[in-house]
């Protein structure tokens, strides 16, 4: 079976696209919405050099260093639940930052932390 080649974009048609999607959904396209009907990444990175690149030139001022992490990674920033820390996850399920994860006393408590047995301040 021969490799399924998807139709060239155009800068034109992948902006049009990125405009379009972003009308309908209300923000830009961040890595995992790049599928059909929008561009694959590899057509955005060919076309404007990178993602932020795209985004520049659908019209967005130049991303901050934790905008780019959160377009390329799609993280978001959460607040720990051990410390009020804000950090920045990918999972919905990571509710605990890494600066706790490092401490010593987290370590030796995880297994009543997972089971809702600790709150915050380990008295």
């Amino acid at each position: 079976m021969p490799h399924q080649r998807f139709p060239s974009w155009s800068p034109e048609q992948a902006l049009a696209a990125g405009a379009a999607f972003a009308e309908r959904v209300g923000r830009l396209p961040i890595s995992i919405d790049l599928h059909p009907p929008l561009p694959s990444y590899q057509t955005i990175k060919t076309l404007f050099g990178c993602l932020a690149g795209y985004h520049i030139a659908l019209g967005a001022p130049p991303p901050t260093a934790e905008g780019l992490l959160q377009v390329h990674t799609g993280r978001q920033t959460r607040g720990c639940l051990r410390c009020d820390a804000s950090f920045l996850s990918a999972h919905l399920g990571n509710r605990i930052c890494p600066a706790c994860k490092r401490d010593k006393e987290y370590q030796a408590h995880m297994g009543q932390w997972m089971v809702g047995e600790v709150l915050r301040g380990w008295d």
